[in-house]
């Protein structure tokens, strides 16, 4: 049933005494209720439920509170839907229970962040003031105003007024809270003792969950005033006990502060007249906050940050040689200070002097994640000073022989050297003259991550294992590429090991093309390079490295492409960096294999032999011989023998002489490559097309 209809039935049903209705109105409730729990309800259906519950009708408080605490919107609230609650608030005979006007606030107050227009409620705010003389609707009341207070709606007599509500009423909590927020912008405000009220319940996160679910899933994104939710922002997250919320006192006439603002266009407009907060840490929380540390870039903004953060990091320090582990509020302000540092690009000064203690009494578990997202935007500095700060320490609490630990620390150190190279291109040439020389700190960081890298190879990594090695790899091809248009960085080549240790202790198809891939990315670099085309020539780190980056294409050819492994004869090839004893025994190996022929070793990696390749080569061979075989299907004995595999040159030669397929060698070859290639590996096609000529 469609659910307009339903809403109407409802309506129908509501107008009739109870013992005249026709169907039962619970069940019409309960109806309404599910669907917009699940899908919520358009504003036809919204205005039409707003309409039934503001105006006197038989329907019972039961059902009416049912009703409005099931007006989960799915669209944007118009203004006019807004104003008709707002005008059923009262005390005037024709309006609601006042069950129903304080579930009516309670909705308001919820859905505030859906509003089309988001100060629509603000310019009610003499309306709703005036009707704080309804003891029965107070609290609710309060709560609503609490929340959409800004300075132009205090006023003197607003003031007065208050004053003589919570004289009247002791211990008012909502008049309280809403005083509380009189007196964040004047602080000359005064506000009785007392508890102020909660502005949020257990309840009320729940419904606004469900809300922000339901918007969701109708592709309606938080709205100005919850992108600006600064003070109130309660449906945001659960606050931390440690960090402050956002409020700012000493205000003068001309300036603005953070709890003001409700859009970005508000941000920019008033930007210079912006005061500060009275506790900076409170931009650990508060995205506004964070830009305004961004775009003031202010010494004295960052120094008090840094100060909290010692004092803080100080007393836990304390804690922390006490043994003492019950504090959970070090995860809390490490959670936010990661969330502060993604958005701002800034890691406090006090943080890394907290780590270089903290190292030495850390499981290298706890807040792992936090730790090491805050170190991915570490500044430039010379490496060994972060290595003999914190560095060797954080390494020796997360490495424990295992892999995964190892991947930790490569895919952090990774992370570095794509963030100072972006941050070496960004930076100004005074500052590059002024600061430390960050190009000889990436190459000491990729010099380190060396060693890693081997540990992993050696080891038989896993898949998660080689994802991080390519990625690492990656970003020194990356690094080298970005080298040619800029002399702050260098070239850096690949240790040979490296690339040897991945072709032989990772044999699957994807890795070989990725590895193959690099090597081509690195054949273009030093052509352009040696091309001398361009202004700037960023240095190499050394001559050699170009000839032994020459003998690592010239071994891969000669593995995969020319059957002719672990070969020297050839100009730069260097036979995998194998002693002629080793290559020798190897030979001997491969001839006493008890098979019906013989093979020589250098076949024993090419394309048909290869464990990763094996399987795809003589299935594209004898997809070769099915294609011959079905565009002659007219002519008997086409092909009178198939290929058992693998497939070599001189079997390619026998077969024919035997009625098999006719296909040559480079022919056979260069389909396997293509077949590669529409898999998705074209890395090895496109080494081989860079270093051989294949037509």
């Amino acid at each position: 049933m469609d659910i307009i209809t339903t809403i109407q039935d409802l309506i129908a049903e509501s107008e009739r005494p109870k013992k005249s209705r026709v169907q039962d109105v619970t069940q019409l409730v309960n109806t309404i209720c599910d669907h917009a729990n699940q899908f919520g309800l358009g504003n036809e259906a919204l205005r039409s439920i707003i309409d039934l519950v503001r105006e006197p009708r038989t329907l019972d408080q039961t059902n009416t509170t049912t009703l409005i605490k099931s007006l989960y919107p799915a669209q944007r609230i118009p203004s006019s839907h807004v104003s008709l609650v707002a005008a059923a608030l009262g005390p005037a005979e024709k309006k609601p229970s006042t069950a129903t006007q304080n579930l009516l606030l309670w909705w308001l107050a919820l859905v505030r962040t859906a509003f089309e227009e988001w100060n629509v409620l603000e310019r009610l705010y003499s309306i709703l003031f005036n009707l704080l003389d309804m003891l029965t609707i107070r609290s609710n009341l309060c709560r609503l105003l609490c929340l959409i207070t800004r300075r132009k709606h205090i006023k003197p007599w607003r003031i007065h007024r208050l004053h003589e509500l919570s004289q009247s009423a002791s211990n008012d909590q909502g008049l309280i809270a809403l005083l509380k927020v009189y007196q964040n912008f004047y602080p000359d405000v005064i506000v009785p003792q007392g508890k102020s009220m909660e502005l949020f319940k257990g309840l009320d996160k729940e419904w606004i969950a469900r809300l922000n679910t339901i918007q969701e899933q109708n592709d309606i994104s938080a709205g100005p005033a919850s992108a600006f939710e600064n003070v109130y922002g309660g449906n945001k997250r659960r606050r931390t006990e440690v960090i402050p919320r956002v409020q700012t006192r000493q205000i003068h006439e001309n300036t603005v502060v953070l709890e003001e603002l409700r859009t970005l266009e508000d941000f920019g407009n008033k930007y210079e007249r912006i005061e500060y907060p009275n506790q900076i840490i409170a931009a650990l929380d508060n995205q506004q906050l964070q830009r305004l540390v961004v775009l003031r870039d202010d010494p004295i903004l960052n120094s008090r940050l840094n100060g909290w953060l010692t004092m803080f990091f100080d007393v836990h320090m304390q804690k922390e040689s006490e043994e003492d582990q019950s504090d959970r509020t070090l995860d809390e302000v490490l959670d936010q200070l990661q969330i502060f540092t993604k958005h701002t690009k800034i890691v406090p000064i006090a943080f890394t002097g907290f780590l270089s203690r903290y190292v030495g009494y850390w499981d290298g578990q706890r807040h792992r994640s936090s730790i090491l997202g805050i170190l991915g935007y570490l500044e430039i500095k010379p490496y060994q000073e972060y290595r003999t700060q914190f560095l060797e320490g954080l390494e020796q609490a997360i490495l424990d022989g295992t892999e995964a630990a190892s991947v930790t620390i490569l895919s952090l150190y990774t992370i570095l050297i794509r963030s100072w190279t972006t941050n070496l291109l960004a930076a100004t040439s005074r500052a590059i003259e002024s600061g430390p020389d960050g190009t000889e700190t990436i190459t000491a960081l990729i010099s380190h991550c060396s060693a890693l890298v081997i540990q992993l190879l050696t080891s038989g990594p896993s898949a998660i294992a080689q994802t991080g090695i390519h990625e690492h790899l990656q970003t020194i091809a990356d690094v080298s590429l970005l080298a040619l248009g800029s002399p702050r960085l260098k070239i850096d080549i690949p240790p040979s090991h490296h690339t040897y240790l991945i072709i032989f202790t990772s044999p699957t198809i994807y890795t070989l093309s990725s590895s193959s891939q690099l090597l081509s990315t690195y054949k273009d670099i030093l052509e352009q390079h040696l091309s001398g085309q361009r202004k700037t020539k960023p240095a190499l780190s050394s001559r050699s490295s170009i000839t032994e980056f020459n003998g690592y294409m010239m071994d891969f050819c000669n593995l995969f492409w020319r059957s002719r492994a672990f070969n020297t004869a050839d100009n730069n090839a260097k036979g995998c960096l194998l002693s002629r004893n080793i290559t020798k025994a190897l030979q001997q190996y491969a001839e006493s294999i008890p098979v019906d022929r013989r093979y020589s070793l250098g076949a024993l990696l090419s394309l048909s032999f290869h464990p990763a390749l094996s399987a795809v080569s003589i299935q594209v061979f004898r997809n070769m011989e099915d294609k011959v075989m079905a565009d002659n299907s007219d002519e008997e004995d086409v092909i009178t023998k198939r290929h058992a595999g693998p497939v070599t040159q001189h079997s390619l030669a026998h077969l024919l002489s035997q009625g098999g397929l006719e296909v040559s060698w480079l022919n056979y070859r260069r389909e396997v490559l293509d077949v590669l290639g529409a898999m998705g590996a074209d890395g090895l096609s496109g080494l081989v097309q860079r270093s051989v000529k294949i037509s």
